[in-house]
Order: C-alpha cells, then structure tokens, then sequence
C-alpha cells in the first residue's frame, strides 16, 4: 500500500472528505447565480489508485464525456511514468542508467523538470532518484512479505546512485549518470495527473467540483453549501479532532507514514517516507498537509515537508505553498 492508498482508505472511511461528510451526503443538485446544477460522480482506477470526481454540472452528458477525456489522459501518463509496465519511459531510462540518455515525450520532460527543481526548493527532502532505496525497504515487494532491513554497508554502496544530481536532462533527452540510479514519480505523478484532468474540466466548461486522486486533491469553484469547500484531515492519534479547511481553487495533499509500512521479522517496522539525505525511512510527524495553487506542487511540499517541517514557513512566505497543516 503506498501513501496514496492510505489516503483512499481514509477517504471512503469518511476521514478526509468534502463537508466532513461521506460524498454520497452530497446534494443531487443545487442553484447558483441562476443555474440549476446536477451532481454527477464517477470513479476509476489508474497508477494504483482510484480517482473520483464530484462535479456540479447543468450538462449531464458533457461531464461524463470530459471524465472519460480525462481518464484516457491519466493513462497515457501512466504509460509514460509508470515504474511497474517496463515500456514506460522512465522504465526504458532506468534501464539505461549510466549508460545512455533516451529521448522523452514532452510530459515525462516537463515532470522530471518541475522534480528537479522541486529537489532544489527542498534543500534536496523531496528527490525522485530515491527508487533504488525504496527497493532496498521493501517496497516493491508484496506488502505482507518479511523485509530484511538493509545494513549500513547496503546503504552505503547507495549513497552515490541517490541525488537530482545524477538526472541529466538535456533538449528532448534525459539520463542517469550513476548506473545504480533509478527514478520514481511516485510522490509526483499522480499531482501532475490532477493538474491535467483539472485542465481538461474547465476547458469543457465545468468548474465546480472536486477531483479526489487516493487523497490528492483539487478544489474548484463553490460547493452546495457555500463559497468554499470543506476538507478534514484525519487526526490519526485522536479522528475527533481532525481539523477541517475551508477552501476552494486549490490542491491538497497529506503525507504520513502510519500506514504503508514494511516490517521485518523481528516486528521491526518502517514507513515509506525515505530522507535522501539518510537514506533511512524518517517518521518526524503523525502527518504534514500542504495547500497549493497546483496538484503537483502538493503533492511535492506534502512529501518534503513530512520529511523536514522547518522549511514550510519559508515555502509560505515565498508563496510556493498557500498554507500547512501539521499533526
């Protein structure tokens, strides 16, 4: 179970959902500024997750269009991104690393552009080359399956192949330099997914709703009951005090490690939020929140700021996130 999957469960467990409330509360219509507007959902399954959609729409039939627009583009992404079907290109360009450079489709450019940069504005918390560690921990393996934690000395012999430096990314092409190195979109990809089915939403014209991707949220427009929307985010110590925001036009992403864990079989346990600067699994908060103008930068300043809270005041005031939530 990865993070997203955690966050799944805590949405259909009714933990982290609009109005504190289980979407099917949802009213079946509403009326704003004059016009009658339908409740329309739907859910699929793609990148390991399922994503919902809860839309407010006067055009039935053309909301059920613009959710299969956006489903057949978040699988072609997959194709693209995923770690799991050997042709993706970041399959094909882990494969080559320290090899060769491949050449990449615009998107697994942009998004490994929007990484590096990312890993930059992180003091380096957020970094997609930590797959081979993500390997070592377990978490390629069968959730239930008995991991043996890697010594001193494995990690050690990772310590090179972990770091943006070894993305190379030059015109249409990008490589890794160390041939141990690997990269995994997995604390990316599914934000990048939402920002483009976000795109395709409001360019079909519809603009109130909200757009559930195992937990990575976007906002849009108004909700039956107001302006705003209301997310909870579950208080795992004590569910009674979650809090609950209020807001609209945005993304939000929560990262903890209570869930997807790996143990050993000594009962030794360890969450899937790695530091790549330790190369060690870091568990600092229950569960760190962010609010951003974007799905992709969510979901990375949620994983950074898990791994290092000290820097979100920083990311606020320079505008990179709107606002964080730590428990």
């Amino acid at each position: 179970m990865n993070r997203r999957e955690f966050l799944k469960i805590a949405s259909v467990a009714g933990l982290m959902f609009p109005a504190s409330r289980v979407v099917s509360a949802f009213p079946f219509r509403y009326s704003t500024h004059g016009e009658l507007l339908e409740l329309v959902q739907k859910s699929s399954f793609a990148m390991g997750s399922v994503v919902s959609f809860d839309l407010y729409t006067s055009d039935r039939k053309l909301a059920l269009e613009s959710v299969r627009k956006v489903m057949s583009r978040i699988k072609e992404l997959e194709s693209l991104f995923s770690v799991y079907q050997p042709d993706s290109e970041i399959s094909r360009m882990n494969r080559s690393a320290g090899k060769k450079s491949v050449a990449l489709s615009p998107e697994t450019l942009s998004i490994l552009n929007k990484a590096k940069r990312a890993s930059e504005q992180s003091a380096g918390y957020f970094d997609v080359t930590i797959e081979p560690l993500m390997e070592l921990y377990g978490f390629r393996a069968e959730a239930d399956e008995k991991i043996i934690p890697p010594t001193d000395r494995e990690l050690a012999q990772l310590e090179s192949a972990i770091g943006i430096r070894n993305l190379k990314i030059e015109g249409s092409s990008a490589g890794l330099l160390n041939e141990k190195s690997k990269v995994d979109l997995g604390g990316i990809g599914c934000g990048f997914a939402v920002d483009e089915a976000v795109k395709i939403l409001k360019s079909d014209g519809i603009d109130h709703f909200l757009i559930n991707f195992s937990g990575d949220l976007f906002i849009s427009g108004r909700s039956p009951e107001s302006e705003t929307w209301d997310v909870t985010i579950l208080n795992p110590a004590d569910p009674e005090k979650s809090p609950v925001l209020q807001v609209t036009d945005c993304a939000v992403s929560t990262s903890g490690s209570y869930q997807n864990r790996r143990s050993s079989d000594s009962s030794q346990s360890w969450g899937h939020l790695i530091d790549p600067r330790s190369g060690k699994p870091s568990e600092p908060e229950l569960s760190f929140s962010v609010i951003t103008k974007t799905a992709t930068d969510a979901d990375i300043f949620s994983t950074a700021g898990y791994l290092n809270r000290v820097q979100a005041d920083g990311w606020k005031s320079s505008g990179l996130i709107r606002d964080f939530v730590v428990i």
